[in-house]
């Protein structure tokens, strides 16, 4: 096991929440590969969508039991799947909401890398629910790590481990998870067809999603946005690439207010939108 200190209590402690993820992580088998995946539910378990790539699963126990499960839902755009499989009393994980990490705080990653099952690694967190979407940590990952679990000092789950960008490792932040374990077939949106353009604001030019589209009856008409306006940020907090906007949004839960910084006639003003679910609709514009 691989930790930021070398002090004996630290590593007593990680080993005793290691033993405690273990139980609730599992190997996922597939044709043509394998991965990690968590516990959430008594018989569900959710791993990555690129794990879970076929109808069918293996679903490997951290004793070794090997029991047959069903992918039920797979959600590609946030790399997420679910699995149902016949096991009662299986040992569940503990969430913690990921908007209360730190820059600094210490995590602790659980997976099958390489055909090596249940091995541990721990480091930090670089940064904390990146556009409440991610949890970035200073933790090694390697094949097999993807779709396990991601905790902290506690045990509790704070994301699912998904990717490695610039030697970090990425995390699906835990609020997304659970909002995909209670809604799988979900996708949050709002209406809208937007663009990128580059926009004049105070003196300054800024990144801006201008409105093409609003579709009829959405939550974007129905709060009043329209076409021609300029959206360059969600509750004060300017976009700083293109994805910014449709990603706020599906990482939003259905039923949630988005307040948004549009920019109308010159003027920049606040816009409340209710995020609606793509499901329920028969209009289903990009975001």
């Amino acid at each position: 096991m691989r930790v930021p200190e070398t002090d004996p209590h630290i590593n007593a402690d990680l080993e005793t929440v290691a033993q405690q993820l273990r139980r609730s992580t599992v190997q996922i088998r597939v044709r043509g590969g394998h991965g990690s995946g968590l516990i959430v539910e008594p018989g569900v378990v959710v791993t990555n969508a690129h794990v879970a790539g076929t109808s069918k699963a293996y679903v490997v126990l951290s004793d070794g039991q090997e029991i047959p499960s069903e992918v039920v839902a797979r959600a590609g755009h946030r790399d997420l799947a679910l699995l149902r499989v016949d096991g009662a009393g299986l040992p569940v994980a503990q969430f913690r909401d990921s908007r209360s990490l730190r820059p600094g705080d210490l995590v602790v990653a659980v997976g099958n890398p390489l055909g090596l099952a249940g091995a541990v690694t721990a480091g930090i967190v670089h940064a904390a629910d990146l556009r409440g979407r991610h949890v970035v940590a200073d933790v090694r990952l390697l094949p097999g790590n993807s779709g396990g679990p991601l905790a902290d000092a506690q045990g509790s789950v704070v994301g699912v481990n998904a990717m490695v960008i610039n030697g970090l490792a990425y995390a699906i932040s835990s609020n997304v998870v659970k909002r995909f374990v209670a809604a799988p077939n979900a996708r949050p949106h709002i209406g809208v067809v937007t663009r990128p353009v580059s926009i004049a604001v105070m003196g300054e030019q800024r990144l801006g999603m201008l409105v093409l589209e609003t579709a009829a009856r959405s939550a974007a008409s129905r709060a009043g946005l329209l076409s021609g306006d300029v959206v360059i940020g969600i509750d004060g907090g300017l976009f700083a690439g293109p994805v910014d906007l449709p990603e706020a949004i599906d990482s939003a839960e259905v039923g949630a207010r988005l307040r948004l910084d549009v920019v109308r006639g010159g003027r920049v003003c606040g816009i409340d939108v209710i995020v609606s679910d793509a499901a329920r609709t028969q209009n289903k514009p990009a975001a």
